[in-house]
């Protein structure tokens, strides 16, 4: 129904629709059975206020509801360019791009609460005369949302009960008896708002708070997950240290928005403080690291008190080790969500006491650097300031600072990984870890961050040196230097393999391995291949930097998200504040250990973002991502293993998503794939999808299997720093194996114009990469063949010996590699050889350029580098290299 007469040509109208919402426009009445009421815009086009020209087509612009607490906004013409300016409440003013939806186009709006204020506007680009185009742009409108309670409802929220309870030394319980789930916002005096998911037990919600003076005013209200749509309650208030009170039906005033599926939490913190800093993560406890516990060995842990500098209301000294930590995040409306970040992730503030902070930090790293195959998981988080400290940093560990750029926070000693293992010095094996968006000003002037797979050196500023070697590098693997300056010598040494993207350092006066330079301000210029195996392209053709948490100067924390950029030189934040979008983090669904699979399905399937915390994520469906430009952020390398033979995480043919800071590890089960991005070689030119700092695993922790772990179906994917290993190694001897950890294929791509920075691939027993797509670029590539066959029978591709590392389709008729290495260390008794290290079609458009492979042992072979061009590789000559082909 159309409520307002046809405006002219150049104008817009809006449509009345039905539904199971009711919005209420500015200047307008609800009438009985009138759901929805849009005035007509009378907004003239930026083209005909120039200057008259012949008339464009009407359009029709409306809203009509979707589900409970969400909205879709539409645009009747889906030849059109159209986007959406749009602000809730008070708060930023956003815009989405509307997506092509039948003969319209459409763009959904999620999680919005009864009451809701928006005001919006549509902008649509269409074709005009004489070749140009015209740009429509409506008034800006504003609607409120509510929602109408059904009977159903009203007799289920009758029987709810909630209310708080007062409890000695200062505590509150606040309870919600009878509802599904249930989340409460309180305040205590005139501190900032809280909003937090209640614990579920039974038929009971409950949260506690403690440190509450006496004569404090705490006010407080629920939102109640019963019947179809969420509903508040009143606001209620008691003043501690009067009389108990008693439960009371809370009245029903509104609505509110639906929300992500309840989590069940491990843990409950007793108190929720206005700025969280320092909780120490769980460093001792007995037992082995079974059952996927995420404490020291699965044993009961000690629980240091926090250390914050800062007493808390009641004077204590802060949570323990078995509260989770929480960050405060603001919401556009100016009030504050407490965000459960879980037990294992650390927030440090400046005014932290040194001492026993550092006490803390080396009591975790001494139960980690050890711990290559364990459960546990931690993330160190530094708020914005200068700590004094020595962060030495273990397995599955990652150091991050908060700041917009890594000049806000400083670390004045160290922050490094000095390959210690439980072999010893082991470079090679010194993975799983990682530090980021930070400074380092270095005792004695060198940082030490040994190169190793799986262990990036991301967006560091070194005010110093930086030794990528540490006490030994003979046997040293890849490693990765992205968005980093390092303002003396960058120091490598023999054997590396690695990949610097993007930085700048005072000076390079080492030789090393195979290594590439890829957007580098002052990458070496001699010696030249192949006196030394250095491989430099001097811009970065496609990148868009991996996604990080920040906390802004209002105390608000937010995920932010770097934009595309082409042709760069340098690090991304060398003039200042980087360029890129806040999402704020009331936007992500934060994931503890113990969620399900199917709660992460609801989170994505409702257009929020997914934040992993540090833990192991056991999955029993596949994680589907169906939206377009969604973030998923992991954290101290939180893991997805799935464990019934499916996909662990399967995405869409949609725009822009990001994948970052995960490690997918294989299950008992055979996975066909462990991450598969899209179905089709749709391309994504504008908006590509991104992986960081992404890596896959196929055994180790126990017998896995799955047949590849990374497919890309979608173009214009970039990779920036991925890491595929089929483990050669594990926590027991017999885990690892021929016929143990069994993974054919490392990485399929079939779409177009992917761009990987960084590939490393290892282990795997048929075909590591098989590259089927047109126009691939990849930059930096480190393969290891596998190195547990039997004998030379079980490795054999037809009649050709073993299978190839690299293999590009005979149908693709350009690809480029710039820099790759291949190196065997077969166990075998047997002779073991391989015929060639890379096959590819004979087209002119496939370039490869600088190749070099490697044999460690004594009777193995690479006998070709490229199908049967290149010199053997093999005891007599381990090291064979070849400058171009063809």
């Amino acid at each position: 129904m159309n409520l307002g007469s046809m405006l002219p040509p150049t104008d817009w109208t809006s449509t009345t629709r039905r539904g199971l919402a009711l919005v209420l426009f500015a200047g307008l009445s609800a009438t009985a059975g009138l759901l929805w009421a849009a005035p007509a815009s009378t907004a003239r086009p930026a083209a005909a206020a120039a200057k008259k020209s012949a008339p464009a087509a009407p359009l029709q612009a409306g809203i009509e509801p979707a589900a409970a607490g969400q909205l879709r906004f539409y645009v009747a013409d889906a030849s059109a360019s159209a986007s959406l300016t749009y602000r809730i409440n008070n708060g930023p003013t956003l815009t989405r791009k509307l997506d092509a939806d039948g003969a319209r186009q459409t763009v959904l709006l999620s999680d919005l609460k009864d009451g809701a204020r928006l005001q919006y506007s549509f902008s649509v680009t269409q074709p005009g005369p004489n070749n140009k185009t015209i740009t429509r742009r409506t008034a800006r409108q504003t609607a409120i949302v509510t929602t109408p309670i059904t009977a159903a409802d009203a007799a289920a929220l009758a029987k709810v009960e909630s209310g708080a309870r007062q409890l000695a030394n200062g505590s509150v319980a606040f309870f919600a008896n009878g509802a599904p789930w249930a989340d409460v916002d309180y305040r205590v005096n005139a501190s900032a708002p809280h909003k937090v998911r209640m614990r579920r037990d039974g038929k009971t919600n409950t949260w506690q708070i403690s440190g509450v003076p006496t004569g404090a005013t705490v006010q407080y209200t629920f939102t109640l997950g019963v019947g179809g749509v969420p509903r508040g309650t009143a606001t209620q208030q008691l003043v501690y240290g009067t009389e108990d009170l008693t439960p009371t039906p809370a009245p029903v005033v509104a609505a509110a928005a639906p929300v992500a599926p309840p989590v069940t939490y491990a843990q409950t913190p007793s108190y929720v403080r206005t700025n969280p800093t320092f909780v120490a993560p769980p460093v001792a406890g007995g037992g082995g690291g079974g059952g996927g516990s995420d404490n020291a060995g699965g044993g009961n842990a000690s629980a240091p008190n926090s250390v914050d500098g800062n007493n808390n209301a009641n004077g204590n000294n802060g949570a323990t080790a078995s509260s989770p930590a929480s960050i405060n995040s603001g919401g556009g409306d100016g009030t504050t969500t407490v965000v459960d970040l879980g037990a294992n992730v650390i927030v440090v503030d400046p005014s932290a006491n040194t001492t026993t902070l550092q006490a803390q930090l080396d009591a975790l790293y001494a139960q980690q650097k050890t711990n290559e195959f364990g459960t546990q998981r931690y993330a160190i988080l530094f708020k914005q300031g200068s700590y004094a400290l020595n962060v030495n940093v273990g397995y599955y560990t990652t150091v991050h600072g908060l700041g917009m750029t890594p000049d806000e926070v400083t670390i004045n000693g160290s922050v490094q990984q000095k390959a210690d293992t439980s072999t010893g010095l082991d470079p090679a094996r010194s993975t799983w870890r990682g530090a980021e968006n930070l400074a380092v000003a270095p005792t004695g002037g060198i940082a030490r961050w040994v190169a190793a797979p799986a262990a990036p050196w991301r967006r560091v500023h070194v005010k110093g040196s930086l030794d990528l070697c540490g006490a030994s590098c003979a046997n040293s693997g890849s490693g990765y230097v992205g968005d980093s300056r390092i303002d003396n010598q960058m120091i490598a040494g023999p054997g590396q393999q690695w990949l610097s993207r993007n930085s700048l350092w005072g000076s390079w006066p080492n030789m090393s391995g195979n290594v590439v330079f890829v957007g580098n301000v002052s990458p070496p210029t001699a010696p030249i291949w192949p006196a030394a195996l250095y491989t430099t392209v001097t811009r970065t053709p496609v990148m868009r930097e991996k996604p990080f948490l920040t906390i802004d100067t209002s105390g608000n924390y937010n995920v932010f998200v770097p934009p595309l950029t082409t042709n760069s030189t340098g690090t991304s934040w060398a003039s200042g504040t980087p360029q890129g979008t806040a999402i704020p983090i009331a936007n992500f669904f934060i994931a503890l250990p113990g969620v399900t699979a199917a709660q992460l399905n609801g989170a994505l399937a409702q257009g929020l973002h997914l934040l992993f915390t540090p833990g192991v994520y056991h999955l029993n469906q596949t994680l589907h991502v169906i939206k377009a430009d969604t973030v998923i952020l992991g954290m101290g390398l939180a893991t997805l293993m799935p464990d019934t033979g499916l996909d662990a995480m399967d995405v869409d043919d949609v725009d822009g998503v990001k994948i970052a800071g995960l490690l997918f590890d294989a299950g008992p089960g055979n996975s066909p794939v462990l991450l598969k991005l899209g179905s089709t070689s749709l391309g994504h030119a504008a908006d590509p999808s991104s992986l960081h700092d992404v890596y896959f695993r196929v055994g180790g922790t126990a017998n896995a299997a799955a047949t590849t772990s990374l497919t890309i179906n979608s173009g214009n994917v970039i990779g920036d720093n991925v890491w595929l290993w089929r483990a050669d190694h594990g926590i027991a001897d017999n885990i690892t194996g021929w016929a143990a950890n069994t993974a054919a294929n490392g990485l399929i791509v079939n779409g177009a114009d992917v761009s990987l920075y960084g590939l490393n691939v290892a282990n795997y027993q048929q075909y590591p990469v098989q590259w089927n797509g047109v126009r691939g670029h990849v930059y930096g590539y480190r393969g290891e063949s596998p190195t547990d066959m039997p004998d030379q029978a079980s490795w054999q591709d037809g009649d050709q010996n073993g299978y190839a590392d690299y293999t590009v389709a005979s149908s693709v008729l350009t690809h480029e590699l710039w820099g790759g290495s291949v190196y065997c260390a077969f166990a075998a008794d047997a002779p073991i050889k391989q015929a060639m290290a890379f096959k590819t079609p004979n087209n002119a458009g496939v370039t490869f350029k600088h190749l070099s492979t490697q044999c460690q042992n004594t009777k193995g072979e690479i006998s070709h580098i490229i199908n049967s061009t290149g010199d053997s590789a093999n005891t007599a000559k381990p090291l064979a290299t070849l400058t171009q082909f063809p």
